[in-house]
């Protein structure tokens, strides 16, 4: 196929940032007729079309930071200022990709996965290994949405209708997919995913392409967020059996303005998201979540950084762009969903273990002491709950977190803000917990909409 034919589906499909249209594009497949697998390839790996871009909008109503008045009431995007507040509305008929942009990203696999059929291709290794890389894809993408779209994974919960519509096809002007359950979407994306694992090679030449080790890390994120943690635990075991490799941290250093290199050692697959409302002018890190790291904890300088004025900020992302957050898979959270579920399964030792080698990459070299973890399972989860979020934060997996804890551990998490003299609360298993889909979504697919 020639450049041009995807330099045309780029521009059917381009979506730059957060806040650009995708639903009143209609790509027609007709006019991309891909020949061969680099060309295939070439369209997974076009950052153009954001293949590695992820919705900002859980981390955005999550619990890692805090704004000033003033620096709120300055956001220039409506969408930002009101899932800060965690408002019934929140686009207020904004444009938005944070719905749009996965879909493209289906849209994309799905033009790979029939073109692979269609096409004259061998059943080789390249074929093997670029199916299994669009399967992965399309599995992610669903996964994004779930999490922000979906009511949290819980059988008891009575949300079941408010699932995702599932597309597995890439003509788009196939008449729009009814929602399908909670569980029905997860289905997919596990399907997805099974199917990819045995088609991907163990490692790939750059993190931004999938493999095997990513393929059974989302297979353990997926089970983790359904309380599935004998087969998550099964899975991550997979994933680390391939590469357990971490930084270690005593090597990096804390004087840089970003100390982390993009495409570290660390990260099993790439994938970014970005957001004005948390960059280093207006984020301020919650302050008894930068009380909780001890002072030989290195996160504590490598992670965070005082400005001018005294206020805590954020400096520690996988990346190199200070509004643009690492929101892929890496290690250290493989180390974690390990952790927690060795421990809900009751190997005890075995946790403590992987937590030690973890956290004696984290601390000054000789200073953790691994007998200052508690003997006991229930203790030692509390203590992995907390590692989780302050290893990850701005990762991306807070609000996931704070979900399927409350629903499926009934967990009491619940969030306040104060701003403008006024609190805002989001309770424990409160419905804005899932987002609205956006308003085009709705009117295009006439879809049902989420309750709020």
């Amino acid at each position: 196929m020639k450049l041009k034919y995807i330099i045309i589906l780029s521009l059917l499909l381009v979506n730059s940032s957060c806040y650009h249209d995708y639903l009143d594009i209609k790509p027609d497949k007709s006019l991309v007729v891909p020949e061969r697998i680099k060309d295939l390839q070439a369209l997974l790996d076009n950052t153009t079309m954001n293949m590695h871009t992820v919705a900002n909008l859980g981390e955005v109503g999550a619990d890692d930071y805090f704004l000033s008045d003033d620096r709120w009431g300055s956001l220039y995007y409506a969408q930002e200022r009101n899932t800060y507040i965690w408002a019934k509305e929140i686009f207020e008929g904004e444009k938005t990709s944070c719905w749009n942009t996965p879909y493209q990203q289906i849209y994309t696999s799905n033009l790979v996965l029939e073109k692979l059929e269609e096409g004259d291709f061998a059943n080789d290794e390249t074929f093997r290994n670029l199916k299994g890389a669009a399967l992965f894809f399309r599995a992610w993408a669903y996964y994004q949405l779930a999490q922000v779209f979906c009511p949290p994974y819980d059988e008891n919960a009575g949300t079941n209708k408010y699932g995702l519509p599932i597309r597995l096809t890439a003509d788009i002007n196939e008449p729009a997919e009814a929602r399908k359950t909670v569980a029905e979407t997860y289905k997919q994306i596990l399907k997805d995913v099974e199917e990819s694992i045995v088609l991907l090679p163990e490692t790939s030449s750059v993190a931004t392409r999938p493999n095997k080790q990513a393929a059974f890390s989302l297979k353990a994120k997926c089970n983790l967020l359904q309380g599935n943690y004998s087969v998550a635990l099964e899975a991550v075991d997979e994933a680390m059996k391939i590469d357990n490799t971490l930084l270690d941290y005593n090597d990096m250093d804390p004087t840089k303005e970003m100390p982390f290199d993009v495409l570290n050692k660390e990260v099993v697959f790439h994938n970014v998201f970005s957001a004005q409302i948390l960059g280093p002018t207006r984020a301020q890190v919650n302050k008894s979540l930068y009380q909780s790291y001890t002072d030989n904890d290195l996160r504590k300088k490598l992670f965070f950084y005082f400005d001018k004025d005294g206020l805590c900020r954020y400096k520690g992302m996988y990346y190199n762009a200070p509004t643009i957050f690492f929101s892929g898979i890496a290690r250290d959270e493989l180390y974690l969903i390990w952790v927690e579920c060795a421990l809900r399964t009751g190997d005890l030792i075995g946790a403590k273990g992987m937590l030690t080698a973890l956290l004696a990459k984290r601390y000054t070299k000789g200073s953790f002491d691994a007998s200052s973890l508690p003997n006991n399972r229930e203790d030692l989860l509390i203590v992995t709950l907390a590692e989780r979020r302050k290893e990850l934060l701005f990762r991306g997996t807070r609000w996931s977190d704070i979900r399927r804890l409350n629903a499926i551990e009934s967990q009491d998490i619940s969030l306040a803000r104060e701003l403008e003299g006024k609190i805002y609360t989001l309770p424990q298993k409160d419905k804005r917990f899932t987002f609205p889909i956006p308003d085009e979504a709705i009117l295009l697919g006439h879809y049902l909409q989420n309750e709020r």
